[in-house]
């Protein structure tokens, strides 16, 4: 299992490019995250993410978001996702997260690293139609290159 220093020094793949018919990947570290923009972050299908796992110490946490956004079919208010307005605002809105949540790729498998709230929620949200299940989601998705 990764150290969270081993983590920090892992190479992230944001985009490919082509020019020239010369394939390029740009690649960076994950520290370097922090100033890219979030329209950078590439779209994944909520099928794929909602396979991912999630270290066991923050499966209770994703388990009591996920109730939480179930509750919000059940009485139309966004509200009760309980997070700060500008966030609830945002999924009703956008259904979808307004920062994307970091993933890893272990053997072709997606893991959680970061944003277990929005994970919990989404697939809360998902499960009570509330957002369509072929709907895609920007995510930061960390690959071992």
């Amino acid at each position: 299992m990764s150290t969270l220093s081993d983590l920090y020094s892992m190479r992230i793949i944001t985009s490919t490019y082509t020019f020239r018919n010369l394939h390029c990947e740009v690649i960076l570290k994950f520290k370097d995250l922090m100033g890219l923009h979030s329209d950078q972050a590439g779209n994944i299908y909520i099928d794929e993410i909602s396979c991912a796992t999630v270290f066991p110490s923050f499966q209770k946490w994703v388990n009591t978001c996920y109730i939480k956004s179930c509750g919000v079919s059940i009485d139309s208010d966004w509200k009760l996702i309980r997070h700060t307005k500008q966030t609830v605002m945002y999924w009703e809105h956008n259904r979808t997260w307004k920062r994307a949540p970091l993933f890893l790729e272990l053997d072709y498998r997606l893991h959680l690293i970061e944003g277990h709230s929005r994970f919990g929620c989404l697939k809360g949200l998902v499960s009570k139609g509330l957002i369509p299940k072929n709907k895609t989601h920007k995510v930061w998705l960390a690959k071992n290159v």
